[in-house]
């Protein structure tokens, strides 16, 4: 899982400053991301749509 620093914070290996891209364990990410210090980056072909256009029905009775 690749996630962005968006909080600076000091680990057991090194200091990481935010814009910091890290590739780290699904375990280790969420963690990040719970605790506000970091984002998922998701790659495009992953993405999300962010909004999604909402269902019409074809009749109305």
């Amino acid at each position: 899982m690749k996630v962005k620093v968006i909080w600076g914070f000091v680990d057991q290996a090194a200091h990481h400053r935010a814009g910091d891209v890290l590739e780290v364990s699904q375990q280790a990410g969420h963690d990040l991301i719970g605790r506000g210090l970091a984002v998922e980056l998701v790659d495009e072909a992953q993405e999300i749509p962010k909004s999604t256009k909402p269902a019409v029905p074809k009749e109305t009775k």
